[in-house]
């Protein structure tokens, strides 16, 4: 029976091994004008996404690049002058670094890119995310039943403390700030 065991514990490790080999991270692929543009816009992509704004590209047929941008944030709930501008000033902010990068990584196909051109955005509002607005060619237009815009608002939003740790010591209640009991404060976001 210890032999059968030992056996099979010799056996397992040579078995459950990872299906990438050395030798394939090693081949040369080419690589074409569109994988290095396609990679620019992915790293531009995370670098400019944060836990309340997502960036998701997606390169369609046409040769046109879509990206929708998620407001995750509660701050934002209606159209407002406020989330246009700081919507346009993120969009903006992509088209500069992406220009910015595809310069100095992919020179050719640089000089044929038009930032407003070949790129489109889709603004979606929350973890539903209701499509609320479009920038094509530059140009903002509200979407759906926020064609009209409403009154600007800003919309009161309640900090919560984190819940407390379940193991806790005396010595730790009165010096751990982590642990000190505040009140839930009111605050208005800026945009």
């Amino acid at each position: 029976m210890k032999k059968a065991c030992l056996l099979i514990f010799l056996l397992i490790p040579g078995m459950v091994s990872a299906q990438m080999r050395d030798r394939t991270f090693a081949t040369a692929e080419p690589m074409t004008a569109g994988k290095l543009f396609l990679d620019q816009v992915d790293k531009v992509s995370l670098y400019l996404s944060t836990d309340r704004i997502v960036y998701t590209p997606r390169l369609e047929r046409e040769m046109q690049l879509k990206v929708t941008i998620t407001l995750l944030s509660t701050a934002y709930r209606g159209p407002t002058q406020e989330l246009r501008q700081f919507v346009l000033r993120h969009v903006r902010t992509f088209n500069k670094t992406l220009t910015e990068r595809l310069k100095f990584y992919t020179p050719e196909l640089a000089k044929e890119f038009d930032a407003e051109r070949d790129v489109s955005f889709l603004i979606q509002i929350g973890a539903d995310r209701q499509k609320i607005a479009a920038v094509e060619s530059g140009k903002w237009q509200w979407l759906g039943g926020s064609a009209r815009q409403a009154p600007e608002r800003r919309l009161r939003v309640v900090e919560q403390p984190w819940p407390k740790p379940e193991a806790e010591t005396s010595a730790c209640k009165k010096s751990c700030p982590a642990l000190i009991k505040k009140k839930p404060r009111e605050k208005t976001l800026p945009l």
